[in-house]
């Protein structure tokens, strides 16, 4: 009778940590799916940040050409018209609403 006691304790041990064992590789297994799943995260990060910065030097690239072609253009006496925007102004300001 002892040793059919021990027998069903050191079975019921095995039986846990062969449970406890299949548990940790399922863990394990799952461990390894994400870590595989971060490099293609990764990639994918990487890839929208080179996309978005084709696009910005696109765009910089796009407005050095137009800041290109006023750099040489002379600058231009605007007191005229500045003085036409204020008097337009000051008329809208006092005309009746």
């Amino acid at each position: 009778m002892a040793v059919a006691a021990a027998d069903r304790e050191i079975a019921a041990e095995q039986e846990k940590l062969m449970a406890e064992i299949s548990r940790m590789e399922a863990q394990i297994q799952a461990a390894r799916e994400k870590l595989a799943g971060l490099d293609q995260r990764r990639q994918d990060r990487v890839a929208a940040i080179d996309a978005d910065l084709a696009a910005r030097r696109a765009k910089l690239d796009a407005d050095l050409e137009v800041a290109a072609r006023y750099a040489d253009t002379p600058m231009q006496d605007i007191a005229e018209l500045a003085a036409d925007i204020e008097i337009y102004r000051r008329s809208y300001a006092q005309a009746p609403q």
